[in-house]
């Protein structure tokens, strides 16, 4: 069985080398862990969709698609979807729907979704013949029931990429520390606390998407010499020019982060550390898969779900410079997350037994 999902809207063309470092690698964990368990997994633009013959597995990803912001392109998209799965149904094409998640600040409890929205949402179920959406968390699945939708929390099957070795715990206060901040978040604080927490303890810094490639083509020279003037077309620098970043700072960024070329790049880079701080969820899920420690920064229910469910060590924005590395280090053991991998397996596998879609001895 052949699974397909729609390219996301965010990823950019290939570079020279193919699908580079200018993708956000999230989508991409996600995929490759997916490949444990059919045999192919590829990513089709939206033009292609009616490529997929009868049997071909079609699976919906909309990871932060039930949010408390900008709800009418919610609507749009909806209205989109449910025209390629009628197209896709007419075909046989099997339908299921993972990775769902709300997206609200922490402190929220349920927010009003618009009724077009909960309307085609319950089209597209009945439409697809699936009887539940695969959600990452306790949140979303409370929201969607709320509204009577129908489903399950699954996590997140990123996690089922590789088996962990485990590094063997830092004993010393030599802890080498690499932060991984968000470009682009709506709680605009995560980026300017965490970027300014590795600034000022002297981290590696990654970025985990697109955004990586902003400083490939210039000097240093360069770059200092023209950080004043890049802020209308660099979207890293218009970040770092909202919040004040100095020329200092922006020096300091510019010779302490490291790029990604793939997943695999990705997790063979982290090994080489001690520890992990980040705010992106997949970039904590990549960084327990490496083997190192972890602390995910909490600072949107996406964020807060996941890790509950998933057992990741976390702490909230608010928190983070309220303790030394070695303290926060000290935070992070991921044995409870090691534990709770099969549980979450056998929920996954579950779930694909009632959709039809795998059997599991």
């Amino acid at each position: 069985m052949k699974l397909f999902c729609l390219e996301p809207y965010s990823i950019p063309k290939k570079n020279k080398n193919g699908y580079g470092y200018d993708l956000n690698f999230g989508e991409y964990l996600f995929k490759d862990a997916c490949i444990n368990y059919f045999m192919s997994y590829d990513m089709i633009h939206s033009d292609n969709i009616n490529k997929l013959k009868e049997n071909d597995l079609f699976i919906i990803l909309l990871a932060n698609f039930f949010r408390d912001y900008n709800q009418d392109g919610c609507i749009n998209y909806l209205e989109y979807l449910k025209i390629k799965i009628i197209e896709l149904r007419k075909k046989n094409v099997k339908i299921i729907w993972l990775g769902c998640g709300a997206q609200t600040t922490i402190e929220s409890n349920l927010f009003d979704i618009d009724n077009k929205i909960i309307s085609l949402v319950l089209d597209i179920i009945k439409i697809s013949e699936i009887k539940n959406i695969g959600v990452r968390g306790l949140f979303t699945n409370k929201l969607l029931n709320y509204y009577n939708i129908p489903n399950k929390v699954l996590g997140c099957p990123s996690i089922f990429y590789k088996e962990i070795k485990v590094k063997p715990e830092c004993l010393t206060d030599n802890i080498k520390i690499v932060v991984s901040p968000t470009f682009g978040s709506r709680i605009y604080n995560e980026f300017y606390t965490t970027l300014k927490f590795s600034i000022i303890n002297k981290t590696q810094i990654y970025f985990q998407s697109e955004y990586n490639i902003s400083y490939n083509n210039f000097t240093n020279d360069e770059l200092i010499k023209n950080y004043y003037e890049m802020s209308n077309n660099d979207k890293i620098v218009k970040y770092l020019h909202k919040f004040n970043f100095t020329l200092s700072d922006f020096n300091y960024i510019i010779n302490n982060n490291f790029k990604v070329d793939s997943v695999l790049d990705w997790i063979q880079k982290l090994e080489k550390f001690d520890f992990l701080i980040t705010s992106r969820i997949h970039g904590a899920i990549c960084g327990l898969l490496s083997g190192i420690r972890v602390l995910c920064i909490v600072h949107d229910s996406r964020t807060k779900e996941l890790c509950d469910e998933l057992k990741i060590q976390n702490i909230y924005l608010q928190d983070l410079n309220n303790y030394n590395i070695k303290e926060l280090y000290e935070k992070s053991d991921q044995q409870n997350f090691i534990k709770n991998i099969s549980n979450q397996k056998q929920k996954y596998e579950l779930f694909l037994k009632e959709e039809g879609i795998l059997t599991v001895d």
